[in-house]
């Protein structure tokens, strides 16, 4: 039986990370390697989940129930826990949104996400995005980077022709 020892940290993921993890078996892999997720709590946004799904059924023609059916899975696999929207989530955006005014790029998604993770508590976000990236950093929240599903698969392959 598999134990995961929650300790005081709490991980959580952008929107493009979770988008990967959809569309690439060998990208959930790579996250779920991260010894990490075994360790800490994994917490994702609703807003998250709901990006997602429109850039699944917008970008990539997925039907709404598959996106939906799709995201339902990585969540079950990661053993993570949905952040629930609050109302202090939209405050905390405009607030963020005009404490970081001099980031270009910087925009309302991103906030909303961000102000949850902190209302949440979480300390560590698997991120590429590099604009959310650089306010994660700035309001306290580590962002680390998962390679691309590009990268992964090239790592994978140079293992298989050095056999």
């Amino acid at each position: 039986m598999d134990h995961v020892r929650l300790t005081g940290k709490r991980i959580s993921l952008d929107t493009q990370i979770l988008i990967d993890c959809v569309l690439s078996l060998p990208s959930l892999e790579a996250l779920l390697s991260d010894s990490d997720l075994k360790l800490h709590k994994t917490l994702v946004p609703v807003y998250v989940l709901s990006e997602a799904k429109g850039v699944l059924i917008n970008k990539y023609n997925l039907d709404e129930s598959e996106a939906k059916r799709e995201i339902e899975k990585v969540i079950r696999n990661l053993k993570a826990v949905v952040i629930r929207s609050d109302e202090t989530d939209k405050t905390g955006a405009k607030y963020l949104l005009k404490l970081h005014s001099d980031v270009e790029g910087f925009h309302e998604e991103d906030a909303l996400i961000i102000a949850c993770l902190k209302r949440s508590r979480v300390n560590i976000c698997y991120c590429r995005d590099k604009t959310a990236s650089e306010v994660m950093k700035k309001e306290g929240i580590e962002a680390r980077r998962l390679p691309t599903i590009d990268r992964i698969l090239d790592k994978k392959l140079q293992q298989l022709y050095r056999r």
